[in-house]
């Protein structure tokens, strides 16, 4: 299957035990599932009706754009904003065949557009409602009554939340980054005792591969920045076309993940816009937005460190499982490096599933064609070759078979 929207404004993603529910956004209705390697539609999410004061119930025709956002409660339902100006909260019942069920209007009156977010914790749900410049702009919804309730606004910074702003819980606590101000605002939200203070940020500089060493560059939130919540800390990206990638732990801060940069495969190929964080069994998952499919997990370095594209999201096919050291996209082409990381020569194995031209080409962390190994028609089966005196950093093979493509991050001690 294929549709006609990738992922771009409002792109949202959840998880729910090992499986992903996600919007690709885009000014769509869609709502799909992962499960098993493959993404499918479940259903569209419905059009609303015109909120308070009007009683009308007129049916208002807007889909999912910015400020759209998707959570779990952890037992039977995912809780979902659809932005794009509206004011609609959405229930999807994981449990029996109900489906989407609109709940109170959220309380901002202009509606949800970027920077707004929801997040659950312990029984409600929280709202952080993006470019508000004056009144209320962080709420909770209670689920037993239906009701939504002004909390304290966080006090980072003196600008609105703009796009860029995420939530998410962890810890007991309500996590928030701001986007739209300098520095790159940090903050937590204790819902016994409220705000705490002083602020953290996330950090400003970056560092970024130059092709033969390290150097720092400023790099602020913006659009396509997301928060995932793992299981001993934040996994953390800053949108706006940067490929770095951030952890934070309490009482530590946040670090940088220097050598697992995202994996980029073409100029678009870089969070923005609709990118969205989810984090499953171990597992996190990436969708890039940036009106792409992409669609990437990571494994963090105590299980291997891999990172490999999955099953497209808006171009749902069947994907192959991940091996240790192997990445994989939407076909049973595959490609491996052994050893990985390396010093002077490495060997690549890869597989030609049908008699075809056939290309592998290594790319640098900016994306920039190094070399190209192999260009040519080659029979079915396996091969190999070998790769060496390669400068020391961080680089990306891609393997391309008529069939689709598979890519290995390299290493080069």
């Amino acid at each position: 299957m294929k549709i006609n929207k990738y992922v771009k404004d409002g792109g949202s993603m959840v998880a729910v035990g090992s499986d992903l529910y996600a919007f690709p956004g885009n000014k769509s209705w869609y709502f799909y599932k992962y499960s098993g390697g493959a993404w499918d539609s479940i259903g569209n999410i419905p059009f609303g009706v015109k909120p308070p004061p009007d009683t009308t119930n007129k049916e208002v025709k807007k889909k999912i754009g910015k400020g759209a956002a998707l959570c779990y409660d952890g037992m039977n339902t995912i809780y979902a904003t659809k932005g794009n100006g509206t004011r609609e909260f959405w229930a999807y019942s994981l449990t029996d065949d109900v489906g989407w069920t609109l709940k109170a209007f959220v309380p901002p009156l202009k509606g949800l557009k970027a920077g707004s977010a929801i997040a659950y914790l312990n029984g409600a749900v929280y709202l952080l409602v993006g470019n508000v410049k004056t009144g209320d702009f962080f709420f909770r919804y209670d689920i037993g009554t239906d009701v939504w309730t002004a909390l304290p606004n966080p006090t980072a910074g003196t600008k609105p939340w703009k796009a860029g702003s995420a939530i998410t819980a962890f810890d007991n606590k309500i996590y928030a980054m701001k986007g739209g101000e300098k520095p790159n605002h940090f903050c937590a939200y204790d819902p016994m005792s409220g705000w705490i203070t002083p602020n953290e940020t996330l950090t400003t500089f970056d560092s970024v591969w130059s092709g033969s060493a390290w150097k720092y560059k400023k790099v602020y939130l913006k659009d396509g920045a997301a928060l995932s919540a793992a299981d001993d800390g934040i996994y953390g990206i800053k949108g706006g076309g940067s490929f770095n990638f951030f952890k934070y732990t309490p009482g530590t801060g946040w670090v940088q993940l220097q050598s697992d940069t995202i994996t980029r495969l073409s100029k678009r190929s870089v969070p923005k816009t609709g990118a969205a964080l989810a984090y499953a069994n171990g597992v996190l998952y990436l969708i890039k937005g940036s009106n792409t499919p992409e669609f990437w997990q990571y494994v963090s370095a105590e299980k291997s460190k891999v990172q490999s594209q999955k099953s497209k999201l808006a171009e749902p096919v069947i994907a192959n499982p991940t091996q240790s050291g192997v990445a994989i996209s939407n076909n049973s082409s595959l490609l491996s490096i052994t050893p990985n990381p390396f010093t002077n020569t490495t060997t690549i194995r890869y597989n030609v599933p049908i008699s075809g031209n056939v290309s592998i080409k290594l790319y640098n962390s900016t994306g920039s064609l190094v070399n190209t190994l192999l260009s040519g028609y080659q029979n079915k089966g396996d091969y190999t070759l070998n790769l060496s005196n390669i400068a020391s950093g961080v680089y990306f093979l891609r393997y391309q078979h008529n069939k689709g493509t598979s890519e290995v991050k390299l290493i080069v001690q």
